[in-house]
């Protein structure tokens, strides 16, 4: 694993330098680096205002393209910093990975001035970004996001979730207290505190709708997809007057947490895990995900809508166009309970998204509680196959047993 991350930021370095050039980067070595590493000691001369240039040395090698084809990996790398050119102010970083190739990144200026804080980046394409992020004065972590371009192709914003992919320090001693783990604690705390303003203006507008202000670390529940503003997650227009405290169990049931911060701000690195919980038994997605192949096949990390104060509208049993769309941890819930259940009578069901990551639930970010009748109705929709279609339980239990 590590070797392919390396591999990543590798590749991202490469085509870097075939858009500086507008060749082939690797033909471009071939043709003029000089045998790997070069010796940028001269940068350390420069004076620049941030204390950004100089020599620099990796935590892990980089590997490029030798003369000779072979690929080698190389730690040595130089940064210049350019505030003017021409006369205009510029403030761009030259990354020099050989003698001869390089690239050019700029300074998100705007977190320089506000925050104080040295950032780099570039976008190599609509889906590669690199950016390098000061740690402390001689040391950069390098980082890349999964996301696409922005539409501004601007920096990717603070709240986008970053991995580091190697550190950079003037003084190789200095990479003795940085780990990548080590540095992507710290690019979290500092991507945090570059969003606080900007989470604390968009929390005051999430407060202006009723839903958020009256729920916000709580769970809606609804049986009509409709009752949410499903298409906006920042604006939860929705009447929490038409939120259901009841609902039939096999029927179609739709849920959204509202949230105090949004997920990569309160717990950078972290995605949704989600919980059920009655009668005693209790299931959750990321359990049921390394319990076998088919729920790791059948149940997607929740790692998408990280940086909102509501969550999109999860259904747990639902008809989509004449599919049945379902949460296996629901739905393994109610399996576990098939023999309990009693025509009459209501059982409550607890909901909780939990903040999930190194394997665990760190911390619980919305919970809610809903009672579930058990009517003639439910009997049919998970056992009856009077119709010829299977009930929810039977096709479950034929989904376990292929």
């Amino acid at each position: 694993m590590k070797k392919l991350a390396l591999s990543i930021f590798s590749l991202a370095v490469i085509v870097a330098g075939s858009n500086v050039y507008g060749q082939g980067f690797k033909d471009k070595l071939k043709s003029k680096m000089g045998g790997g590493g070069a010796d940028y000691s001269h940068l350390n001369e420069i004076n620049d205002e941030y204390g950004v240039s100089g020599a620099y040395t990796s935590l892990d090698p980089e590997e490029v393209k030798a003369p000779s084809g072979m690929i080698k990996k190389i730690n040595d790398f130089g940064f210049e910093f350019v505030k003017e050119k021409d006369g205009n102010v510029v403030n761009e970083l030259t990354w020099h990975i050989s003698k001869t190739d390089k690239v050019d990144l700029k300074l998100k200026e705007s977190w320089k001035t506000k925050n104080n804080q040295v950032v780099f980046y570039k976008w190599l394409s609509a889906s590669k970004y690199i950016e390098l992020i000061q740690l402390e004065p001689g040391v950069f972590a390098g980082t890349t996001v999964k996301n696409s371009i922005p539409n501004n192709g601007g920096a990717a914003p603070a709240d986008w979730e970053r991995t580091v992919e190697n550190v950079f320090a003037k003084d190789p001693a200095q990479l003795e207290v940085y780990d990548k783990e080590t540095a992507k604690a710290k690019t979290d705390m500092i991507m945090m505190s570059l969003n606080a303003e900007a989470i604390e203006k968009k929390k005051k507008e999430m407060e202006g709708y009723e839903a958020y202000k009256n729920y916000v670390g709580k769970i809606a529940f609804s049986d009509v997809l409709n009752i949410f503003n499903y298409q906006y997650t920042d604006k939860p227009t929705e009447d929490p007057k038409k939120f259901k405290k009841e609902l039939e169990i096999g029927k179609e049931m739709y849920l959204r947490a509202y949230l105090d911060k949004p997920l990569a701000i309160a717990y950078p690195g972290a995605w949704f895990n989600i919980s059920y919980e009655m009668k005693g038994k209790k299931t959750d997605r990321e359990s049921l995900r390394a319990k076998s192949s088919f729920y790791s096949k059948n149940i997607p990390r929740k790692d998408r809508y990280l940086g909102d104060f509501c969550t999109w509208v999860h259904s747990t049993i639902e008809k989509q166009r004449g599919f049945d769309v379902w949460d296996y941890a629901y739905v393994e819930l109610l399996y576990q309970l098939k023999d309990e259940f009693k025509v009459g009578e209501t059982y409550e069901l607890t909901v909780t998204f939990s903040a999930f990551k190194d394997g665990e639930n760190i911390a619980t970010v919305a919970q809610g509680k809903v009672n579930l009748k058990f009517t003639e109705d439910s009997k049919k929709l998970l056992f009856n196959n009077e119709t010829g279609s299977l009930g929810i339980i039977n096709k479950y239990e034929k989904y376990l047993n292929e």
